[in-house]
């Protein structure tokens, strides 16, 4: 009678208490609230340096915090590297079905306007703020 988010949580804190040295998220925040993802993320970051950990996501501010990245599309490696150095592709991030990072669509969007003052900056930050 668990929700699908409560599953996960569950399966998580079971693969936590056996202790391996290897752990694979597959989409482990798909079914979790804000709040929930947060709270893994947090348990991805603080495994860092003590375990290996893959975290297989469609969630780029997930992976932002890895040490490695590697986009696939169509089954082929498209992107291999640094967080930093992936997210700067964006024709490539979104050709693979992946929605960047709320900053590089901001970036995005600055680039591409003609935004020439503090209020036109405000207006575009409120507009992308609530672009579907």
């Amino acid at each position: 009678q668990l929700s699908g988010g409560e599953k996960q949580r569950v399966a998580i804190a079971g693969i936590l208490a056996m202790n391996p040295e290897l752990i694979i998220f597959d989409e482990s925040t798909s079914m979790l609230d804000p709040k929930g993802v947060k709270e893994i993320v947090d348990i991805i970051k603080n495994l860092k340096g003590k375990k290996t950990v893959i975290s297989i996501t469609h969630n780029l501010d997930e992976a932002k915090y890895a040490d490695r990245v590697i986009v696939m599309n169509k089954g082929q490696i498209v992107l291999d590297d640094i967080p930093e150095n992936v997210f700067k592709n964006i024709d490539i991030l979104r050709e693979s079905k992946l929605d960047i990072l709320n900053s590089m669509k901001l970036i995005d969007a600055i680039e591409h306007s003609n935004i020439k003052d503090k209020k036109a900056l405000e207006d575009a930050l409120w507009e992308l703020s609530y672009q579907k």
